[in-house]
């Protein structure tokens, strides 16, 4: 009997074993052919279907991100190759002279990037303070104040002092187009990982602490990340 059983095991050990090759040759083969090369599987749009869909004044790739929004299946289809073109992936569509230019007329650039300027009255009953730390990709920086900006929230922002100076002026400029967001007036020089990026945030913190109304929380953000 124990012979017999050391047998069945020894049999059902090899058979599990098959089964654990093949499917990880499955997922091999699906990772290489499917996940590792999206651009060689979804069918690139041609130029006639780039244009007609109306550029957005921010895009450059023939986007109507209104049309994909809607649910339009050609404009999802485009945008779904473009999320997957690593050349358009890395590309910059809006520069920081753009910005810097921009900001000039405030209202207009408010108006046209679509920041809220109205509350609920719940939200108006509990602000929220933001710390960011940006040092480059403004595009980025923007996008992401953009998303979690609201008119009774203040916003602080500190830049690296090893940004670039058109980085650091295009920030600038955004910032002084809103009356709660302020930038941090003795930035340091933030080495990742170390005690500096730390006093980044505390900087940044220091003045929402000073803006900020009472009882509001902090929170902090990179800016180049996206919420």
């Amino acid at each position: 009997m124990g012979f017999g059983m050391t047998r069945l095991i020894k049999v059902n050990s090899r058979k599990l074993l098959r089964v654990i090759i093949r499917v990880a040759l499955v997922i091999a083969f699906w990772r290489v052919f499917f996940i590792k090369k999206p651009d060689k599987w979804l069918k690139k749009p041609d130029k006639e279907q780039l244009e007609a869909s109306s550029a957005s004044w921010e895009g450059k790739g023939g986007l109507n991100c209104t049309a994909v929004v809607l649910g339009d299946p050609d404009s999802q289809k485009t945008a779904q190759w473009l999320a997957q073109n690593r050349d358009y992936r890395r590309k910059v569509k809006l520069t920081d002279e753009y910005y810097i230019k921009a900001t000039h007329d405030c209202r207009d650039f408010r108006l046209t990037r679509g920041y809220a300027t109205l509350a609920f009255h719940e939200e108006m009953d509990f602000p929220l303070a933001y710390s960011i730390v940006a040092h480059h990709k403004v595009e980025n920086f923007e996008r992401l104040l953009r998303a979690i900006y609201a008119p009774q929230n203040v916003y602080c922002v500190h830049v690296d002092t090893k940004a670039n100076t058109t980085v650091a002026a295009a920030i600038a400029n955004i910032a002084s187009c809103f009356p709660n967001v302020f930038m941090v007036s003795q930035p340091v020089k933030v080495v990742y990982a170390s005690w500096m990026r730390v006093q980044a945030d505390l900087n940044a913190c220091r003045i929402c602490c000073t803006s900020a109304r009472s009882g509001s929380i902090s929170s902090t953000s990179v800016g180049r990340t996206s919420p």
